[in-house]
């Protein structure tokens, strides 16, 4: 059935949906919306009309507002969210995507009197291959500044953490993270500036500290912490950033204050 068709239908009041919606306005006195919700779902389970392809019309009635189709090959249900079709399952990857200068904020529920709910991301895991990756981007700006993303822990009177973790592996290798600030694409543009930094203290209270650890082993080689760096300071006033640290082969190289450097030499041992 073509989309044309199936509208067609559904304003002459040809289709089950269309009389399911009719029948529960009649009835709405009479059954509560589980049940109504019940009927949608056998409708939705053995539809009587369906699509062959992606909805595109606008649905007039909150039951057009979810579409089954079935192209020959795959089957799909697609809902209407925030003025755009939504496809649940069926293709390779769900997705959501909001319509053009619209953004996209997911917030797990807030406690009237606890602890704050959890919001977990996972993603699938492989049965017998590798596990499904998790990818978080944020939009890009056509002539402007792209999105941003905040992950931020509940507030509470302790506050909720965040925890990125790379998927575990039962014989392969462990799931990498890897956190990158943006790149430059445009003509002698910059690269973006990556941050980690802790907490501040409130008061009397001391400020958060970084730690950076390497992986352990119970019998293997333990993990290393690597710093590469790809500019070394030519001179003591050569540019330089507070806290910047470089190395070559003959000295380590410490920037004290702004385009000011110190160095120490290595020798072997």
């Amino acid at each position: 059935m073509t989309q044309e068709e199936l509208q067609k239908a559904i304003e002459n009041g040809e289709t089950e949906i269309t009389q399911l919606d009719q029948a529960a306005s009649q009835e709405i006195g009479k059954i509560d919306e589980l049940s109504r919700f019940i009927a949608v779902l056998e409708v939705l389970r053995k539809p009587k009309y369906h699509l062959t392809s992606a909805p595109t019309f606008t649905p007039k009635t909150w039951l057009e507002q979810i579409q089954y189709v079935d192209d020959g090959a795959t089957q799909s249900i697609y809902v209407w969210i925030n003025n755009a079709w939504v496809q649940l399952g069926g293709g390779d990857l769900p997705t959501y995507t909001a319509p053009d200068d619209t953004g996209v904020e997911i917030n797990s529920g807030a406690s009237t009197g606890g602890a704050g709910t959890d919001f977990v991301i996972n993603a699938g895991a492989g049965n017998s291959g590798a596990g499904g990756d998790v990818d978080i981007n944020a939009g890009a700006g056509d002539g402007a500044i792209g999105g941003t993303i905040d992950i931020l822990g509940g507030a509470g009177t302790s506050g909720g953490g965040v925890s990125v973790n790379g998927g575990n592996a039962s014989s392969g290798t462990p799931g990498a993270v890897v956190i990158k600030a943006g790149f430059a694409t445009g003509n002698n543009s910059g690269g973006g500036t990556l941050t980690l930094q802790a907490g501040n203290g409130h008061g009397s209270g001391n400020g958060g500290s970084v730690y950076i650890k390497a992986g352990t082993s119970s019998t293997g080689e333990k993990g290393y912490i690597v710093l590469e760096t790809l500019n070394v300071p030519t001179s003591a006033s050569d540019n330089g950033t507070t806290g910047a640290i470089a190395w070559d082969s003959d000295y380590i190289y410490i920037c004290t204050s702004t385009n000011t450097w110190k160095r120490a030499a290595l020798s072997t041992w």
